[in-house]
This record gives structure tokens, sequence and C-alpha cells, in this order.
């Protein structure tokens, strides 16, 4: 995962995470470099007609894939462009965010197709 974080001017503090192209299990680590509140997940699942893709969020600074537990996992169905909305947000300390096309928290499966997501945190 390449990901690309935007920062909000003036009143807003809210940060935009963002990977376009995400084809390999890898975890995208400490992408908010410090604690806040994820409100949004945003999954682009399209592109694969017949394989789910499963989120999973971490709050830890370094993930190690196939043995880290995530503390969320969330399936976003094959065919399927979602978005996940967490009202009052999830508290984290550092935000670390991986895809897989297993829904085993521990799984190092890739996903089939191309997959985007997009997180908004604080």
């Amino acid at each position: 995962m390449a990901i690309s974080s935007t920062k909000f001017k003036g009143a807003a503090r809210f940060r935009v995470h963002t990977d376009t192209d995400v084809t390999a299990s890898v975890v995208s680590q400490n992408i908010s470099e410090g604690p806040g509140r994820l409100f949004s997940i945003r999954v682009d699942n399209s592109k694969d007609a017949s394989n789910a893709v499963y989120v999973k969020i971490y709050d830890v600074v370094s993930v190690s894939i196939g043995s880290t537990y995530p503390c969320a996992v969330i399936k976003v169905a094959a065919a399927t462009t979602e978005t996940i909305q967490i009202p009052y947000g999830l508290e984290y300390d550092s935000l670390s965010v991986g895809l897989t096309s297993d829904a085993n928290p521990i799984s190092q499966s890739a996903p089939s197709s191309s997959t985007s997501i997009t997180l908004v945190s604080s």
C-alpha cells in the first residue's frame, strides 16, 4: 500500500488517507502519526465481481502481518463500493490499516483485484 495523507487547513482538523491501488496484503503502518479518531472508511471493491475484501484496522505503531490482531475487521462485499461512517469516531493512539481477501484476523492473503481505500480521521 502506498497511502497518501492530506490535512485540511483552518478550522477543520481532519486528515484524509487514500490508497487508490491496493493489490497486496501489506499494512500501511502508523498513517496518522499520532492519536486521533477514525470517522469514515470508504472501500471501492467494484473491480472484483466475485470476492469480498476485509479492511483491518490496527491501533499500534508497527503491525506484524500474521501475528498482530486488528481492533476491527470490516467486510466489503464483491462488486461494491461501501462507506462505513463512525459518528463519534473510533479512538486510536496510532492508526494502521490493512486489506485482505480473508476474514481471519491474522490472514496474509492479498485482495484478488485492485482495491481503493479512503479513511477520514482527526
